[in-house]
């Protein structure tokens, strides 16, 4: 038959017992403990509730009923810019999935060509890069754009001496191959 003392149990239960505390003096946590009579310890977690409104569900949940605007702003100003970033004074501020959403649906980049115009591409847009005269596109395994020029070489007819393109269409010879063919 196995006994068990009070002492026993006792040392069990304080072997048991967790420890939850706030990382730094200012993290936005707070834990309390709380003996109750004949139930045991009850924990009481707080998170620092500067702009958030909370709103208790039916099952004793608690959800996060709306961020005011001074803390969605720690993401969505940074946004504007195209950039995510965290405004000053507001890191380790609480933020909404959906608010982190909105912003990383403004940041992007820009593509600019030659003549300085820029476009804007957003997160989640597609680039495309497309045939041009003579060159072909094509995407590598590594991730990698290819681009490829069309290439010919000539020919010459000896008993006219005309040169002509091997290859019909839009192709292109190098200096080297032009040089080599007015040589002959």
């Amino acid at each position: 038959t196995n006994t068990v003392t009070g002492a026993k149990v006792h040392t069990a239960v304080e072997a048991a017992k967790e420890s939850v505390e706030a990382d730094g003096a200012d993290a936005g946590l707070t834990v309390t403990e709380e003996q109750v009579a004949g139930k045991g310890t009850k924990f009481k977690v707080k998170v620092k509730d500067s702009g958030i409104t909370t709103a208790k569900l039916a099952d004793d949940a608690v959800t996060l009923a709306k961020l005011n605007d001074d803390v969605k702003g720690v993401i969505e100003g940074g946004a504007k810019t195209g950039v995510a970033q965290v405004k000053a004074g507001d890191a380790g501020k609480l933020a909404t999935v959906d608010t982190v959403v909105a912003a990383m649906n403004k940041t992007g980049f820009n593509v600019q060509v030659k003549d300085g115009t820029k476009e804007f591409v957003k997160s989640g847009d597609t680039v495309k890069f497309v045939d041009g005269v003579g060159t072909t596109v094509s995407g590598t395994k590594d991730g990698g754009i290819k681009f490829d020029v069309a290439k010919s070489g000539f020919t010459t007819d000896t008993s006219t001496g005309d040169v002509s393109a091997e290859t019909a269409g839009n192709t292109f010879a190098t200096a080297a191959d032009v040089a080599t063919e007015l040589n002959k």
